[in-house]
């Protein structure tokens, strides 16, 4: 499981932003910025908002996913 989980994170990093980029199509210009956000909890050293603005992130690129797919 370790190997499949670097396997999903390298695919997904070099994926991530063509996909925002491919889906922008689809709405996600009216969507909160949560990279912005994660960098400013990082530099307002709030972990709790870091960790929150990656979690709403990765909800986000699920959602438009799902929403592109059906």
């Amino acid at each position: 499981a370790e190997v499949l989980l670097t396997i999903s994170e390298m695919v997904w990093l070099r994926s991530g932003p063509l996909l925002r980029v491919m889906l922008g199509r689809h709405g996600t210009a009216n969507l909160p910025d949560m990279h912005r956000e994660a960098l400013a909890a990082m530099r307002s050293r709030d972990a709790d908002a870091v960790a929150a603005a990656i979690l709403g992130d990765i909800e986000q690129g699920i959602a438009q996913v799902t929403r592109s797919l059906s």
